[in-house]
């Protein structure tokens, strides 16, 4: 098979074939029925019509196994060197099957046992995946890796216990500048129930195996998680991990997972964890009368620095800061005497306690600082006219109690609720074909304002970093303080959504993805610009109970602080007249202006530039400007201004919102027989009529509602001429003529 999976050629045995095969990586994939390998059996490639042999193998046991074939030296990159993967029988070598995977998660070869195959490996990094189809390890096989240039071996190592372990394999100058670690895996009284991972800080997979165990693993410096796991879920029963550097012997980090099913661990490396500065502290988790019902996690904006069950104790390595302790209990009665500490390495209590009752609580705990923390959570936001402003990154308590008085959000397949179906090719507004918007529209809702504070690419995320405990949907709008009842009356489009494609990974705007996170929960970034609003309606369709980390990121920032521009503004307003939208604003200083650009827009979305006004430059007193919109439109409309500086940067105005009606009314037909259609607009049903004769008489009528904006009008008895229809509406009038002739 070539590297893009076509298939060259195929057959069974014996078998002779000549095929023109261009130069290339190639892999020889061998299969077995009788499961047992192929008894003698080899394979050869060869030039045509001559002896020379460019490659050959067999399927040594099992029923499955591929080689590369290297044709002119296009199998990995220059420099790659021959070596001798061997691996031993075992007493059951027909359990026994393994796989050699680069740094980018491809098969170079894999195979059963016994084994022996001649590998060209490029330097680099390497996983060895070991499997053994009983479970109970490889019983003696040993699978060794030799460099076939200098005879050394660079490898060595065996599946101790269980069905599924892994083994880092360095090749040349290997993974970067990394540092070689130690990590032993003790037997405790149950090896059996023993499994483990280990993960980088940004989620890619390092290593896994059982109890006992022995890796080399060549680690660069950073902050590892190691998740453990035991079977039966009384703990570890006496295995410990141990992260030693062979160099000093110095342990970098030991413990075990007591009396639960799952912990998670933090291994720094060269002081990767945190700044590089952080700190060992210990945090234990006592069992209670109900350890089964205990659960907990420890995090610090959106990163989980561990979690568990009762009772454990786990080592963490901690910067000074302030980080949340969040208990939860299944039963939904508190922990049953089951209590929390953390402590620093000369046992000093940095935060303890425990929950009295019911099924959640969070709290803020102070590592390495006198300055108090707290947890910041967002109050009730059920409803959109509780939305809360959002100001910086912070938590926010989510809970199964959020409905609300109002039912905001309309139905799916709505203006401000609108369907997008995955996979049918339909893309959405802002260009992704991932599902939305909120398909159960309110489930537990958290409505919350976003305040821009200077321009760019918005991006946030909303339990990123494996923090989401449930299917986070969401949507958001720009935000007004007539928004809520535009949302209401299914009248605004949102500018993003999403309906959660995972329960995991998070969620949000990003140009790219977070570690663990799946593209189909992620939209684009929102192109925003200063003094700009956004709600955000969070769906906690899960009904979960938890603390959801909100962070932004991005070229923009997000304050509620006012904003600041190179001048003073004393006052901006937009007044609509017969023929215009005029705007006004003064101000007090400038400081290095060259002009304002004046721009409208319908939806605060989409902005369209009307025009530049010069600016002062530099000054010290007072100045007024004034700009006349000479092609208003008949709707509400947004304008703001542009200030733009000397050297180009630019900031924006506050938004100021108006309304324009054309000075005429639309009668129609004209001319007519004494009955005709007037257009009112919206004000169809707060409008006066009057109807005046050419000499200035009110005239009887008839009236009545046709269509959504029209009334007609029908004259009594009046004579052919021309008539003026009048229009009053909050204290403003239209006029429009018509034209009566004989029937």
């Amino acid at each position: 098979m070539d590297t893009f999976g076509n298939i060259v050629a195929a057959g069974g045995a014996p078998v002779n074939t000549v095929e023109c095969v261009p130069d290339g990586c190639y892999t020889m994939i061998m299969y077995d029925d009788g499961n047992n390998g192929w008894q003698g059996g080899t394979f050869s490639i060869n030039y045509e019509n001559t002896s020379v042999v460019v490659a050959s193998g067999t399927l040594a046991s099992g029923g499955y196994g591929t080689t590369l074939v290297d044709l002119n030296g296009n199998c990995g990159s220059t420099g790659c060197q021959d070596h001798l993967i061997s691996v031993t029988s075992g007493a059951s070598h027909n359990d026994v099957y393994w796989e050699l995977v680069d740094e980018f998660g491809s098969i170079v070869t894999s195979g059963g046992a016994p084994e022996d195959q001649v590998v060209c490996l490029p330097d680099g990094c390497y996983t060895l995946y070991m499997y053994d189809a009983n479970g109970d390890g490889w019983e003696g096989a040993v699978c060794t890796i030799t460099d076939l240039s200098t005879g050394t071996v660079v490898s060595s190592g065996t599946l101790a216990s269980g069905g599924y372990g892994t083994g880092q394999v360095i090749i040349g100058a290997g993974c970067g500048s990394c540092t070689f670690v130690n990590m032993e895996v003790t037997a405790g009284s149950a090896p059996g129930d023993v499994s483990w991972d280990l993960y980088d800080a940004i989620g890619n997979f390092i290593a896994s195996g059982g109890a006992p165990t022995l890796q080399s693993l060549c680690l660069q410096p950073g902050c590892y998680t190691l998740y453990a796991y035991d079977a039966i879920g009384d703990g570890w029963n006496g295995a410990q991990y141990t992260f030693t550097d062979p160099g000093t012997g110095a342990v970098l980090a030991t413990g075990t997972l007591l009396n639960a099913g799952f912990g998670s661990f933090s291994i720094s490396v060269d002081g990767g964890c945190g700044t590089g500065t952080c700190e060992p502290y210990t945090l234990t988790v006592t069992g209670g009368t109900a350890p089964a019902e205990v659960s907990w996690s420890f995090s610090s904006m959106g990163v989980t620095f561990a979690s568990g069950w009762a009772a454990s104790s786990v080592q963490l390595c901690l910067d000074t800061g302030c980080y949340v302790m969040q208990m939860f209990d299944s039963g939904g009665n508190g922990w049953g005497g089951a209590t929390w500490t953390l402590t620093d390495a000369g046992g000093g209590i940095m935060g303890s306690g425990t929950m009295a009752s019911g099924s959640n609580q969070v709290v803020a705990v102070s590592v390495g600082s006198t300055v108090p923390c707290e947890v910041p959570t967002v109050v009730s936001a059920s409803d959109c006219p509780q939305a809360v402003n959002v100001c910086t990154d912070l938590n926010f308590t989510i809970d199964p109690n959020g409905w609300g008085a109002i039912w905001e959000v309309p139905a799916l397949g709505s203006v401000s609720n609108p369907q997008f179906m995955w996979g049918d090719g339909v893309m959405s507004p802002w260009g992704t074909d991932h599902y939305g918007c909120l398909m159960g529209q309110e489930i537990n809702t958290t409505w919350m304002i976003v305040n821009i504070a200077s321009g760019g690419s918005l991006e946030f995320t909303l339990g990123a970093n494996g923090a989401q405990a449930g299917f986070y949907d969401w949507v958001m709008y720009p935000y007004t303080p007539g928004t809520c009842g535009q949302v209401l009356a299914n009248a605004l489009a949102p500018v993003r959504c999403n309906w959660n494609y995972s329960s995991t990974g998070g969620t949000g705007c990003a140009s790219v993805v977070p570690p663990g996170g799946f593209p189909e929960n992620y939209e684009p970034p929102l192109t925003v610009t200063a003094g700009q609003r956004y709600i955000i309606c969070f769906s906690n369709w899960s009904s979960v109970s938890t603390v959801v980390p909100l962070v932004f990121g991005g070229t923009a920032s997000v304050s509620c602080d006012p904003i600041v521009l190179p001048m003073e503004l004393l006052s901006f307003s937009a007044v609509p007249t017969d023929w215009s939208v005029d705007l006004f604003w003064s101000t007090a200083t400038e400081e290095n202006t060259s002009h304002f650009r004046v721009e409208r827009s319908l939806d605060m979305n989409d902005w369209s530039v009307l025009g530049d006004v010069s600016a002062a430059g530099n000054a010290s007193s007072e100045h007024n400007y004034r700009f006349e919109d000479r092609s208003p439109l008949e709707a509400y409309a947004y304008y703001r201004f542009a200030l733009v500086d000397l050297d180009g940067s630019e900031k924006f105005s506050p938004v100021v919102r108006t309304e324009w009606e054309a000075p005429l009314l639309h009668c129609w037909p004209s001319p007519n027989p004494g009955s005709f259609l007037v257009d009112l607009r919206t004000a169809v049903d707060a409008s006066v009529l009057t109807v005046l004769d050419q000499y200035g008489r009110a005239v009887a009528f008839d009236t009545w509602r046709e269509g959504d904006d029209e009334v007609r009008i029908v004259l009594r008895g009046c004579p052919p001429g021309v008539y003026t229809v009048r229009a009053m509406h909050d204290a403003k009038s239209r006029t429009g003529r018509a034209v009566v002739q004989d029937p």
